[in-house]
This record gives C-alpha cells, sequence and structure tokens, in this order.
C-alpha cells in the first residue's frame, strides 16, 4: 500500500506523528505515531495507530496488515537498538 502522509507533530526525541489516508480523506484514515520516554535508565517507545473515517468497520483487510507491519517495526527498531554498540541515550 503506498500513501503520502501528512505530518502532524515532530518534536526529536519526544514525539512524531502522521496522518495518511487510503483514498479520499475522511474515507479511511490513519494517525500513527511514536513517543519516547525515558525508563530504567533507556527508552521506552510508545507506537500508536488509530482509524477513522467512514469504511473502518469494513476493513479488517486493510487494518490487520497494517497493524502487523507496525509490529514488525517495532521489533526491528527493537533489535537495532538493543544491538547497537553505543548506548542510545534522548535528547534533553
Amino acid at each position: 500500500m503506498v500513501f503520502t502522509p501528512t505530518a502532524l507533530e515532530s518534536e526529536p526525541a519526544r514525539r512524531l506523528r502522521w496522518r495518511g489516508h487510503f483514498g479520499v480523506p475522511g474515507v479511511f484514515d490513519g494517525v500513527h505515531g511514536f513517543e519516547p520516554t525515558p525508563r530504567d535508565g533507556g527508552t521506552h517507545v510508545l507506537q500508536s495507530e488509530r482509524f477513522s473515517g467512514l469504511l473502518v468497520p469494513f476493513s479488517g483487510a486493510v487494518i490487520t496488515p497494517s497493524e502487523k507491519g507496525f509490529q514488525a517495526l517495532t521489533d526491528a527498531l527493537r533489535e537495532r537498538v538493543e544491538s547497537a554498540s553505543v548506548p542510545v541515550r534522548p535528547r534533553d
């Protein structure tokens, strides 16, 4: 699936959110975000996704692969960060 997202918020080391549309805006939209927070000497990344629009109740075929794709992204990010030889620290 290809879409052109619109950035909603971008605060380095604090928050990144964007909105994408599948087709016409308002029919099937998704807002996705990342919020890193310091935790136990490391960083916890909260990933969120919220769908809205007229077709959401009928769009399991789109939402399920999207959820799986973002879970794969989260897993790859975790693996990369945990295997880094230099500790990754959030900016103040």
